[in-house]
């Protein structure tokens, strides 16, 4: 995915030096190497491709009456659901949540993929369950399994 980058003016050596991953040339807030996770280009501005977050009711089951609203026999809990693009063979996708963005957690759990009649997922969905209905702030992190 670098080698597209050799004709904006990197050089075999930039595009190999550790930094270049982090580099953002267009101003958006997105480095290359998230720009590439999510499907975007270095030199476009591309935040509308940063993952969409949502509070949705959780898909976690409950045995028994224990947190369950009695008026509506659900649970009151809720997920925080991170959508983003379909992931890349190369990279590592790490979500992690926090409570207090000082402390972050690696969310251990297997990521599932939506499919929209095709044999490739369109969309790759992260539901981190919220805890005690606190704040919960979410976070993706990539990185390069291979050069």
């Amino acid at each position: 995915w670098k080698s597209r980058l050799l004709d904006h003016g990197y050089s075999a050596a930039d595009l190999a030096s550790g930094r270049f991953d982090s580099l953002d040339p267009d101003n958006d807030g997105l480095s290359h190497l998230l720009e590439y996770a999510l499907g975007g280009q270095p030199y476009t501005h591309d935040r509308h491709l940063l993952p969409t977050v949502s509070l949705e009711r959780s898909t976690e089951s409950v045995s028994g009456p224990i947190g369950l609203n009695p008026s509506t026999g659900r649970t009151g809990k809720q997920d925080l659901v991170l959508t983003f693009g379909p992931m890349k063979p190369d990279l590592r996708y790490i979500t992690e949540f926090s409570q207090d963005m000082t402390a972050w957690t690696v969310w251990e759990e297997e990521t599932s993929a939506t499919f929209i009649g095709r044999a490739d997922p369109t969309e790759t969905i992260v539901r981190i369950p919220t805890q005690d209905e606190r704040r919960m702030l979410a976070r993706l992190r990539v990185v390069l399994l291979t050069e």
